[in-house]
C-alpha cells in the first residue's frame, strides 16, 4: 500500500467529504478546462501572433494535465 492510499484512508475515517472528494473535483476542473481550451483552439480564430502561445499551452495540457488525470484514474 502506498503512502497516498494511507492518506486517503485517513480522510475517509475523519469523515471530511470536501477532502475526500478533492481529487475528483480537481480532475473534473482540469478536464473541463482542457476540453474548453481544445474547442477554443480548434474552432475559434486565433491571431497569427498568438498561435505559438496557443500551441505551447495545448502541448502543456495534452502532455501533463490530461495525461496525469488519465494515469491517476486508469
Amino acid at each position: 500500500m502506498s503512502e497516498d492510499d494511507n492518506v486517503f484512508e485517513e480522510l475517509v475515517k475523519q469523515g471530511n467529504k470536501t477532502a475526500q472528494n478533492f481529487i475528483f473535483h480537481f480532475a473534473w476542473f482540469w478536464a473541463i478546462v482542457s476540453v474548453t481550451y481544445f474547442f477554443a483552439v480548434t474552432f475559434l480564430p486565433i491571431p497569427e501572433a498568438g498561435k505559438d502561445f496557443a500551441n505551447i499551452i495545448l502541448g502543456f495540457l495534452l502532455g501533463t494535465a490530461v495525461s496525469t488525470v488519465i494515469n491517476y484514474f486508469f
